[in-house]
Order: structure tokens, then C-alpha cells, then sequence
């Protein structure tokens, strides 16, 4: 449900959850001239803020902040950041927005540059989040580093944030201790949420004229270090304690025995994150989290509702999606005691890290899972990304009975609906379409027979040589992949063209045929640019998969590779590995947007002009704009992404690395905005 408040104008988007309510502050206020500041930090300063806020680029700031968080709240794709950007930029308004909205704002943004978190502790049944950035100091310099990475040009654009005279960022930081850390706890509960923000001080006045003031926010004492604020849209209260100012909406959240966030966030800052997030759970709250998570699931679910072109079967596989989707996030929700996410950005390496760190309540099923993960090691170990690699996975992950009676489930609906889209099938005679039927049965009889066995290990690898050409590899561990061979035989007599060649090579016991790609792999093989064949491998606990350029021979090579490396270690299969990884990543990114670029040159040259509507011409520039952004963006310096997981005694530990280029392109985005907007 999505309502606005009459009288507010505060958004709230309620999913019925107890703790699981979205609330965003939304209120306009009429613009009045700022309030006169009585602050000692100079004059030049405080006559560049206030001509700033006098201008309308203090609006479109505001705007641009609090709007880039809702945008990007909702992004599904990292792609989108820069329309949400543009979209947040281009709105400007003739009213002033209140200070803590825009923060809301500002942190969200900081996600995006580089900050810090950690929790207040947990009220017993509610999850809490605390965010903590690690101050202004590390911000402007992480800022100054990302402007560092782009052309003279775009770092004059970059002046407009970051300029100590005339950036805008300047206008936000009136008063603020720069060397300390801000800090933002979100107070879930009785299906709210509330916000506490700490604001570390370097001059009181200052900000409270200055900075409240500015945004049109009053300040009335009502207790030693303690105001009531009203005015600029926002009602709440503040509490100077700890030299840090404390806001939140109700004063029952501003008690005066709230912790030092120096001391709270000590151990997240000494491992130099700019910006963290830290969710915690506590043990007592499990039963109330299970029932708010059941509230949440029957909403969700009741608003599920079977299309028109959908059969009776695909509206219960998507039903059936969407309920593992939600055990796989109750199983996090309740019985997490601790989630963690930190962002470092590396000077001297010249690359962004994002820290991830899982723990699990005692004795809980998601503990249990996570005592399951690697306990024994890949079958496929041995193998390694190559250095033609555009993409590489390799994927440990043991199958609880949960999991696997999620998959069995979707396997079951997935089988009718793939059977009855054979029925639907014209170009089959009636033989073919029995054939077909008995493919679907072998094929899911096998995968079926694969989830029980309770592991999912395998590996894909997707390599690109100097030229360009790519080939894609696979292989999963299967109880009996020989099986496979009879899956071929019934596909080469399900449809007319469906020829199978059997045994054109055998390596390492592994028996290799060669089949002509069908019209559901046409998006793999055009990708690949090769659609002459698809290769597949059985031997009798693994079935290997290759298609694009020279995929013989490379498949060839790499069953080799596997299998030397297997008998090199003959104790593989019975002691686990050592680090505990169980799962691995990587990307090469230009790769990814060369060949976007590529897709969208073959589709405008076999396509006839259309005539856009002016939206669409916009959202086509737009997405031009961006992808050239990300062409020019890696022509220099390391384009990857990787990453892995691992479990390390009881909880899982992983890190994610963005390459440079990566760096560069959301510094290539800003500059963009500023260049467009500022």
C-alpha cells in the first residue's frame, strides 16, 4: 500500500510487516530568506554559503540529494544510477527542503562515494541498523581522489562539488567537526521506522544558525542541551551530547544515556572503512521477526495474481519462485545475529573494496547452513580463471533440505509447463512431440535426481581472445552425467533439424558430442558470435558444456586441465579445502560494454529508423550517454570486478574489488551531472 498524509506530505509504503514498513519523508516548506548566523569560522565563508542558498543551486542540490536516494532505493540495476542522477537533477523546485530530509539524502549519495556503520544495540525483537560515515574529512578526500581519476575537464566539473570556496558540498558542512564520524541508527518497530542522527560539532552556534537555520529550521531550548526544532518541513528534537548534535523525530528516542559514537564506532573505523552498514538481531526476538516476516509473505503473496496469458501451471512456478524467494529471506531476517558491509577505497591500489561479514544466531537453521558450507571441497578446484577470462563463477554450495525442496517444487511446474508448450508446438508431428515430452521428463529426472544429492558445484567461464571472439565453458558435478547421453538421444528425435553427432571425442574417460544449438540458445550463441555447435560432455559425476569459438579444442584443453589437477591431489575429494571459499567471481567489464555497444550497433543497422516520442528520444541519448561513459572509462587501468565468499568457523566473510575503470565511470557520472546541472 503507497499513501501520502494529508497534512505531512510524508510518503509511507507499507508491506504489513511489523518491522518491514517503508516510510520516506517527503514535506515542502515555503522558502524564507536564511536566518542571520552567529558563527565565528570567517566571513568569506559564511557569505559564499549564504549566496549558495540564495541561488538556486542550493535548491537543486537539495533536491538532487533527497531525490538520488529515492532513486536509487529502488534501482535494480547498477546501470540506472546515472538516469537516477539526471532524473534528480533535472527536478528543480522554487521551495527549500529541510535539512535532515536532504540528509537522508546525503547518505544515501555517501553509499555511492565511499563511507561507514555499525549497530546500537538491538531492542529484543526488532533487527537494528546503524550507518555511519567516517566523517567529512575522509568523504572530501575519497572525493578528491575519484575527481582525480577523470580528465582535466571533468575535474573542473568536479569543483562544483568538492571546491572549498564554491563547492556545494560546503553548504552542508557548516559547523561540522570534519574529523569525526556522522552516524545515522534506523529504529525499526511496531511497524515504523524512526531515525536518529548524530552530527559531530565543531562550533554549536555555528551550525544551529547556519545549518539548521539555513533550511529554515528554528531551534527552541526546552532543557539543558536540549531544543525542540520545528519549521523548514521538519517537527523533532535535538540533544547536544557527547560534542555531537543528536536528532530524531520523537524525544523518547534521544535518551540522555546514549552512547559516545567515537567509542561505539572505534572498531569499524580501525579498519578504515569511509561507509559502513551493521545489522544486528537479537536472540529474543526470533519468534516476533517469524511472525512479522509471515505478515510480509501473506501480503506479498496475496498480491500475486495470475495473468491472462498464463496457464495454471506457470502462474504456480511463478507462485513457487516467489516462496523460496521468501524463505531465502527469512532465513537472513530472522536468525542473522549480525550483517555487515564496509567500503574502502584504496589510494595506492587505486580500487574500491566492499567487506561483507555474516553471522548467524546459535543453534538457528541459517547457523546450520552456514556449518554446512564447505565441508567438502569443489570437485572442481583444480580449475582456475584463465587469462582470456571475460567472466568466470565457481559455486560450492551445499543444498538444505529447504533448498532442495524449493527446487523440486519449481522442477515439478516447471516440467508441465515445458510439456505444455510442446503440445502448443505446430511444426512438431505427434511422434515429435512425444519425444519431446520424454526429453522434459529425462532432463528433469536428472536434475531432480541432482538436487537430491544436496550439493550444486560447478564453474562457468566465458573467455574472449584478441580478437574478440568468445567461447563459453561450464560443468556441474552429476550423480550419473551419462545419463545426459540419453537426454541427447531423445532431443535429436523431439523436432525436425535436431541432429546429434555422438562421440566425436573422448578425453579423460569424458565422451564429448556435438548438437545444433536450438532456438532457446540463440541469445548464447549470438553473444558468442558462433551458432555451429554446441558441445556437450558426459562421463559419470560431472557433465561438461562448450559453445563459440574453437569450443573444442578449448573444452578439450580444460577437461585435461581438471583432470591432471585432480590426480595431482588424489585426497581431494575427502579433505576440504583450506581457505573455505565456496564461492568465486569475476568480470572484466569493458568486455561487458563493448559488446553492449556492439548489440546495439547489429540491432540500429537490421532495424528500420523508428520514430521516438521526445521521452524516448531522452531515455536513448541517455543510455548512449552512459555506455560511452563506460567505453571511454576503460581504456585505461584494471576494468575487474571479483570477489568471493567464504566460511571461516561459524560465520561467512567475503569482499567484492571494483577495478579502477570502475571508479573512473562514476566519476566520468558525476562530473556529467555537475557539468549538466550545476
Amino acid at each position: 500500500m503507497v499513501s501520502r498524509g494529508a497534512a505531512t506530505g510524508i510518503g509511507t509504503v507499507s508491506l504489513g510487516g511489523r518491522f518491514l514498513s517503508i516510510s520516506l519523508p517527503w514535506e515542502r516548506s515555503a522558502r524564507r530568506p536564511p536566518i542571520e548566523g552567529k558563527g565565528s569560522n570567517g566571513k568569506k565563508q559564511l557569505q559564499t554559503s549564504r549566496r549558495l542558498r540564495n541561488e538556486s543551486l542550493g535548491e537543486l542540490q537539495e533536491e538532487f540529494i533527497v531525490r538520488s536516494l529515492f532513486c536509487l532505493t529502488r534501482s535494480k540495476r547498477w546501470n540506472q544510477i546515472d538516469g537516477c542522477l539526471r532524473m534528480a537533477g533535472r527536478r528543480t523546485c522554487s521551495d527549500r527542503r529541510g535539512l535532515l530530509h536532504a540528509v537522508l539524502g546525503v547518505i544515501g549519495i555517501l553509499l555511492l562515494a565511499s563511507p561507514q556503520m555499525t549497530a546500537v544495540a538491538p531492542a529484543d525483537d526488532a533487527p537494528s541498523v546503524t550507518v555511519m560515515h567516517a566523517g567529512a574529512d575522509v568523504l572530501l578526500k575519497d572525493l578528491q581522489f575519484l575527481s582525480s581519476l577523470t580528465t582535466p575537464k571533468e575535474q573542473s566539473a568536479w569543483k562544483k562539488i568538492i571546491d572549498k570556496e564554491e563547492g556545494v558540498l560546503e553548504i552542508f558542512l557548516l559547523g561540522i567537526d570534519r574529523a569525526r564520524p556522522m552516524q545515522l541508527d534506523i529504529l525499526l518497530g511496531n511497524n515504523t521506522q524512526r531515525f536518529r542522527m548524530y552530527f559531530p560539532i565543531s562550533d554549536f552556534e555555528l551550525f544551529e544558525s547556519e545549518n539548521l537555520g539555513g533550511f529554515d529550521i528554528q531551534t527552541k531550548k526546552i532543557a539543558t542541551n536540549f531544543f525542540q526544532l520545528s519549521g523548514g518541513g521538519y517537527a523533532g528534537f535535538l540533544r547536544y551530547l557527547h560534542k555531537y548534535a543528536i536528532i530524531a523525530e520523537s524525544r523518547d528516542d534521544l535518551p540522555a544515556e546514549l552512547n559516545d559514537p567515537a567509542a561505539v564506532l572505534k572498531p569499524l573505523l580501525e579498519k578504515h572503512y569511509s561507509v559502513a552498514v551493521d545489522i544486528r538481531n537479537a536472540a529474543a526476538g526470533r519468534e516476533a521477526r517469524l511472525q512479522s516476516m509471515a505478515e510480509l509473505r501473506k501480503n506479498l503473496s496475496d498480491a500475486i495474481k495470475r495473468k491472462a496469458t498464463e496457464t495454471e501451471a506457470e502462474f504456480a512456478l511463478r507462485k513457487a519462485a516467489f516462496d523460496a524467494q521468501m524463505d531465502e529471506l527469512e532465513r537472513f531476517f530472522v536468525d542473522a545475529s549480525q550483517i555487515t558491509l564496509g567500503i574502502v577505497l584504496d589510494y595506492a591500489k587505486r580500487d574500491a573494496r566492499l567487506d561483507i561479514n555474516l553471522q548467524a544466531i546459535p543453534d538457528t537453521p541459517l547457523a546450520n547452513d552456514i556449518q554446512a558450507l564447505n565441508q567438502r571441497p569443489s570437485y572442481f578446484a583444480s580449475l582456475k580463471k584463465s587469462d582470456s577470462a571475460i567472466f568466470f563463477g565457481k559455486l560450492n554450495f551445499p543444498l538444505t533440505e529447504m533448498r532442495q525442496a524449493n527446487l523440486l517444487k519449481q522442477f515439478e511446474y516447471a516440467r508441465i509447463v515445458a510439456a505444455e508448450r510442446v503440445q502448443k508446438d505446430e511444426s512438431r508431428s505427434a511422434d515429435q512431440k512425444k519425444k519431446a515430452v520424454e526429453t522434459i521428463d529425462a532432463f528433469y529426472d536428472l536434475l531432480v535426481d541432482g538436487t537430491k544429492k544436496g550439493v550444486l558445484d560447478g564453474f562457468i567461464e566465458i573467455r574472449q581472445d584478441e580478437a574478440g571472439r568468445r567461447v563459453f565453458l561450464a560443468a556441474n558435478q552429476a550423480p550419473d552425467g551419462t545419463r545426459m547421453r540419453k537426454v541427447l538421444q531423445l532431443y535429436a528425435q523431439s523436432k525436425t533439424g535436431r541432429a546429434v553427432e555422438f562421440d566425436v571425442a573422448t578425453v579423460a574417460e569424458v565422451k564429448i558430442h556435438r548438437l545444433q544449438p536450438s532456438r532457446e540458445l540463440e541469445g548464447l550463441t549470438d553473444f558468442l558470435g558462433d551458432r555451429s555447435a554446441f558441445y556437450v560432455g558426459t562421463s559419470e559425476d560431472v557433465i561438461w558444456y562448450a559453445t563459440g569459438h574453437d569450443a573444442l579444442n578449448q573444452l578439450k584443453a580444460t577437461i585435461t586441465k581438471w583432470h591432471e589437477g585432480r590426480n595431482a591431489s588424489p585426497n581431494n575429494a575427502e579433505s576440504p579445502s583450506t581457505d573455505g571459499t565456496f564461492a568465486e567471481m569475476f568480470i572484466k567489464s569493458g568486455a561487458w560494454f563493448q559488446y553492449l555497444d556492439e548489440r546495439r550497433k547489429k540491432r540500429e543497422a537490421k532495424a528500420p529508423p523508428k520514430k521516438l516520442t521526445a521521452t524516448e528520444k531522452a531515455a536513448k541519448q541517455e543510455r548512449e550517454k552512459l555506455l560511452r561513459l563506460a567505453l571511454e572509462a576503460c581504456q585505461t587501468g584494471d576494468d575487474t570486478v571479483s570477489g568471493h565468499l567464504k566460511r571461516v568457523g561459524d560465520h561467512v566473510e567475503g569482499e567484492v574489488r571494483f577495478g579502477e575503470s570502475l571508479l573512473r565511470l562514476v566519476s566520468k557520472i558525476v562530473a556529467d551531472f555537475a557539468n549538466e546541472n550545476l
